[in-house]
Order: C-alpha cells, then sequence, then structure tokens
C-alpha cells in the first residue's frame, strides 16, 4: 500500500490518529477495579469527539466533500442492525445498567468506524501513519510485559507459577497475547517504511512470538498457526514475483522451525508450560458453552439483553463446572469466552446474523480486494489482513476480544482500511450514487453517540471508583464505609461490579452485619431484581426472611441457590439450621448430611452434633 503525498502525510488527521494510537496503551487507572476498560472507552470518546470537530471544521470550509455514499455499503448495513438488535434488547434485559454499557461502547465505535473508512477513502489518512502509530503501540506493550517478566522472574516461585500477572497494559494476559497478534498487519506494512521501522517491527514481532509462548494462550498460538499458513499460501498462489514466493518460503520454513523448537523445548518442561496440556480450563469453557447454549435455545429469538450474559448464565447452574471456587461462587464469569456465542445469547438470532455477517463481509473484501490489486506491496497488505481476520475468528471463539477497547480499535482499523479500500477499487466502475449529508445532520450523528458514551463511561467510572473502595472497607469489615460508598457508586449507568456482583449486596451485607436486618433486606432484594440467579444474594436473602422469622420464604431462597449450586456449604448448613428451628429434623439431617466431611465451615461443627442428637431423639420417641 503505498504512501500518498506528503501533504497527507503530515496532515492533521495524520497527528491526530498518531497520538491516539501511540497513548492509548497509555491509558490506565489504578483507583477502580478494571484499570483500562472504562478509561480507554472515554479516551476513545474524546478522541472520536475531537475528530468530529476537526472534521465539521474541514467540511464547513469546503476543505472536505461531504459524500457518505460508502455508508450504503452491505457492511453499515451489517453494523447498524447489530446496533438495533443491542438496542431491541433491552425489552429482555434484568440489569439495564449493562445494556446501556454496552451500547454505549458499540456506538463510539461505529463512529470511530465510519470516519475512519471516510478519511481513508478521501486519502486524509495515510495507511502508513497508522502503521508507523502502531509499531510503536505494540512496542510500548511489549516493554512492560517484558519489565513484568523480569520482575515476576524474580520472584518466588518463579515466572511459570505467576504467569497470570504478564498482562502488560491489558488487564489479562490472553489479552496481552490477542492484541500482539491483531497487530500483526501494521507490524508487516513496515516493508514500505524506512530501515529503522523494519528492523523494529521484525525485533517486535520476535518478542510477540516468545511472550505468546511463554504465556501459553493456546488460541492465539493457534491464531499465529493460522496466520503463518494463510499467508504463505496465498503468496505462492498469487505472488508472480519468484522472490516473494523465495521469501514466503523462508517465512514458513523458519515458522516451522520455531514452532517444532517450542513444541519440543514445552514438552521437555511439562512443569512449566503445564497451561498448554491442562485440561481443566477446557472443560471449564465446555461448561460455559454449555450454558450459553441453554441460555440461546430459551432466548433465540431476542437475546437476554445486551450485558446480560453475566447475570443470566448462572439460571443454568454451576454444578458441572470443574473448579469449586466457581461451584462455590467465589470465581465468577463476565462472558462466556466465545464471542460469537456472546453476541448470540445477548441479541438473539438477528444480532448474531450481524455480527458473523460482519466478518463475512468484510474477509469478502478483502478477497476482492487481493484479486483486484496490482500493487505487490498493496496486495501485501491485504494478504496479512485477511491472514490476520482468519486467525482473530479463532481467538473471538475462546476468548473475548469484543470487550476491550484497545482490540476493537485495531480491528476497526482493519476494517476501515479494507472497507476504503474496497470502495475506492472495487466500487470504481460502478456508478455510485453521491450522498451529501449536511453538516448538522453529521453532529447530530457523530456527537449523540459520542455524548452518549461519555455520559456512560463517566458514570460507571465512578461508580467504579468508589466499588473499588467498597470492596477494600469489606475486607477490613468496614460496615460504615461500605455504606457509604455503596450508596455512591450506584447509578443510572452501573448497579453491578465487573465480578457481576450487585453493589447493593454490599451494602446489604454491611446493614446486616450492623444488625439493621428490614435495611439489609430491602437491599438484597433490590440485588436479588438485577441478580435473581447469583448463589450470594439468594443466601443472604434467605438469611434476612429467617432472621426475620419468615422461615417458609427463607426456605424458598436456600433452596434456590442450591438449584443453583447442589454444593454450596453455606446454603446448605443456613437450611440446615432452619429446618432445625422449625423442627424437622429429618430434613435438617439429610441436608447437612449433603456437606463434604472435609467441610472447613465452623458452623458445620456446630451444626452436625445438635442435628444428629435431635434426629436421635425423634427417632427414638425422646422429647426435646
Amino acid at each position: 500500500m503505498s504512501a500518498p503525498p506528503n501533504h497527507a502525510i503530515s496532515g492533521i488527521f495524520d497527528r491526530l490518529y498518531f497520538c491516539f494510537i501511540l497513548f492509548l496503551p497509555l491509558v490506565y487507572v489504578s483507583s477502580i477495579i478494571d484499570p483500562v476498560l472504562i478509561p480507554r472507552q472515554i479516551y476513545l470518546s474524546a478522541f472520536v469527539l475531537i475528530l468530529a470537530l476537526t472534521l465539521a471544521y474541514h467540511l464547513k470550509n469546503e476543505k472536505l466533500k461531504p459524500d457518505f455514499s460508502f455508508l450504503k455499503l452491505p457492511v453499515f448495513a451489517a453494523y447498524a442492525v447489530l446496533l438495533l438488535m443491542v438496542l431491541v434488547s433491552f425489552a429482555q434485559a434484568i440489569a439495564i445498567s449493562e445494556s446501556i454499557y454496552v451500547l454505549s461502547k458499540y456506538s463510539i465505535e461505529a463512529v470511530f468506524f465510519v470516519l475512519t473508512t471516510y478519511l481513508l477513502i478521501t486519502e486524509k489518512l495515510n495507511f502508513l501513519t497508522l502503521a508507523k502509530a502502531i509499531i510503536l503501540f505494540v512496542f510500548i506493550t511489549e516493554i512492560v510485559a517484558i519489565v513484568q517478566v523480569l520482575k515476576y522472574s524474580q520472584k518466588e516461585g518463579g515466572l511459570f507459577n505467576q504467569l497470570h500477572e504478564i498482562t502488560s497494559t491489558n488487564g489479562n494476559k490472553n489479552l496481552l497475547s490477542s492484541i500482539l497478534f491483531i497487530g500483526l498487519p501494521f507490524l508487516l506494512a513496515s516493508a514500505q517504511l524506512p530501515k529503522v521501522w523494519k528492523t523494529l517491527s521484525v525485533i517486535l514481532i520476535g518478542v510477540a512470538l516468545v511472550l505468546v509462548w511463554i504465556i501459553q494462550t493456546r488460541a492465539v498460538m493457534l491464531a499465529f498457526i493460522v496466520f503463518f499458513v494463510v499467508n504463505f499460501g496465498l503468496s505462492m498462489l498469487l505472488q508472480k514475483n519468484n522472490s516473494s514466493k523465495i521469501s514466503a518460503r523462508t517465512l514458513l520454513l523458519v515458522a516451522s522451525l520455531l514452532l517444532a523448537s517450542f513444541s519440543i523445548f514445552a514438552v521437555l518442561n511439562k512443569d512449566k508450560f503445564s497451561r498448554l496440556f491442562n485440561v481443566t480450563s477446557l472443560v471449564e469453557r465446555m461448561a460455559l458453552y454449555q450454558n450459553s447454549l441453554e441460555m440461546i435455545r430459551e432466548h433465540y429469538v431476542l437475546g437476554v439483553g445486551a450485558g446480560n450474559w453475566q447475570v443470566s448464565y448462572l439460571k443454568y447452574g454451576l454444578n458441572h463446572f470443574p473448579i469449586k471456587e466457581v461451584r462455590d461462587g467465589l470465581t465468577t464469569f463476565q462472558r462466556p469466552h466465545n464471542d460469537f456465542l456472546w453476541v448470540f445469547s445477548e441479541t438473539g438470532m438477528a444480532g448474531f446474523a450481524a455480527y458473523v455477517a460482519l466478518f463475512a463481509i468484510i474477509i469478502f473484501y478483502t478477497v476482492r480486494l487481493i484479486q483486484k490489486t496490482k500493487s505487490q506491496p498493496e496486495r501485501s497488505v491485504y494478504m496479512t489482513i485477511l491472514a490476520t481476520l482468519l486467525g482473530y475468528l479463532f481467538i473471538a471463539v475462546f476468548d473475548f476480544p469484543l470487550e476491550r477497547i484497545e482490540h476493537q480499535v485495531l480491528l476497526t482499523l482493519l476494517f476501515a482500511i479494507v472497507t476504503a479500500g474496497y470502495y475506492k477499487h472495487c466500487m470504481a466502475s460502478q456508478q455510485r450514487d453521491t450522498t451529501s449529508l449536511s453538516i448538522s445532520t453529521l453532529q447530530i450523528g457523530i456527537l449523540l453517540p459520542v455524548l452518549f458514551s461519555f455520559f456512560v463511561g463517566i458514570n460507571r467510572c465512578r461508580g467504579e471508583y468508589h466499588s473499588h473502595k467498597l470492596i477494600a472497607a469489606h475486607q477490613k469489615a468496614n460496615w460504615k464505609v461500605m455504606i457509604k460508598e455503596a450508596d455512591k457508586a450506584v447509578n443510572e449507568c452501573y448497579s453491578m461490579n465487573p465480578m457481576s456482583i450487585p453493589v447493593l449486596w454490599y451494602k446489604g451485607v454491611a446493614l446486616f452485619s450492623l444488625g439493621n436486618i428490614p435495611e439489609a433486606q430491602a437491599n438484597f432484594e433490590i440485588a436479588y431484581s438485577l441478580s435473581p440467579y447469583n448463589i450470594h444474594v439468594l443466601n443472604n436473602l434467605a438469611s434476612c426472611y429467617e432472621t426475620l422469622g419468615d422461615h417458609q420464604k427463607a426456605i424458598a431462597f436456600y433452596q434456590k441457590a442450591l438449584t443453583v449450586s447442589a454444593g454450596m456449604e453455606e446454603s446448605l448448613l443456613n437450611l440446615s439450621a432452619v429446618y432445625f428451628n422449625i423442627k424437622h429434623y429429618k430434613l435438617a439431617f439429610e441436608t447437612i448430611n449433603r456437606c463434604d466431611t472435609s467441610c472447613t465451615d465452623p458452623k458445620y461443627k456446630t451444626f452436625l452434633p445438635a442435628i444428629v442428637r435431635a434426629r436421635k431423639n425423634e427417632l427414638s420417641g425422646t422429647k426435646q
């Protein structure tokens, strides 16, 4: 993809995009629960606002034509349907605040897609500027990751026991691996840049491979294999230049040798690379998929509501999950680790079809560009983009890049590059209707999503800030501070934290601990309305009813909790106590007998002798 004239390279839009991408990995706020997700949405919103205002200025001064006829392309129709289904799914949502958040995120990403496509079509944004910015983006990401690798290599237990800490600035090790993968087309585009950029890109690709291997992210490893195989196949099939074919063969040989070396080393060091051979995470994924498919079967038309998978998956039970912490509700999930099941379960069949259509259309556009493009450097770019998109699909099946702003920014840039290229090269021979939009129409169409995203992002950031303090107070049993922070955290855009726990559940715990049972019950009721299958919410609400003397409601809610997780010992012990209190000793004994004999809950050793004694007396006819 050749560079445009110098005036475009040094243009205002190039500088805006360069700065935005360069600083994106540095956006990090440690005082909230998830230090990157919401701050980066606010950052993207600010950038899009600046971009829109700059664009409006150029349009007003007639330096640009307001021709948005490219919006008639099918890819934008697919995006519009997806946004519509997110909005329609509100009717099914239990936690509306989560649906509001998802709509705000998708909306700002859609505006970013439209503006970037327009600027690429009008040649006011240069692909090579984007490539330089993302090369530096990857450089920053890898530097932070290397520092973390060195830091945890020196700690007790060694690096391989602390791999979950190698996240760079991405919040999760899998997300670190996938963002390095998505950056590949831009790194390889350095072939069109000066030598220093080429050298840096080669080093960064090598470091990326080593990091992914160390972190042991299997989905991204598979994506890299797909990338190299597709690239090699296309090079051998389409490149007419013999030197290009020789380079492709060399690349495949090097990649094959590296893969073989890494595989042999991993097999010989299974103790260090246990995550590559561990099946527990796969069983866990299968359990998540099972719950998601049950959800889809029950809500295939409209889904359960955008952002509400995290609330609804509990309905289908935790008994088949392999890890006890999951069954006990100590470890929660916010998404099914499969973006396609995630979209289907939340937005229904039409939302799923639109999301799949987005990728299908972009892949079709990319294939057509590879066929029609005569310039070898430009064709190579489209080949690497196609290989990346196919690899990304494998990642999306096992992880959750859809959730993350930085992943969607890079993916959207790829979408925009392909869409702009298709519009310019493959639609050139067709009669195109010019669609001119007034500046006021553009301002409304752009500013509304931007302001909406700002409003939601700031409110959620405020909620997370106070939730962060709330959790710290909970750990210290500081009940009064918990109540104060919970009241500050809740707003129209924020009702549950990133661990899918309603904020007012914490307030209920604090009030219960202070002996204010009626108010605790009221807060647990609200938490229950937001998360009706959360076993801790059910358990605590049941305890309120029991304390207030409503034994039947207490039994009903304890049984609901046990329907979700049959082995939850706290609910089993509490339910056995209720049965004991109402002198149903047989049921009390049968319930407590479901606890494991190795139960460490102090109540087990207290309750069991009393229940056994009461049951024996009942059987022998002795009065209590």
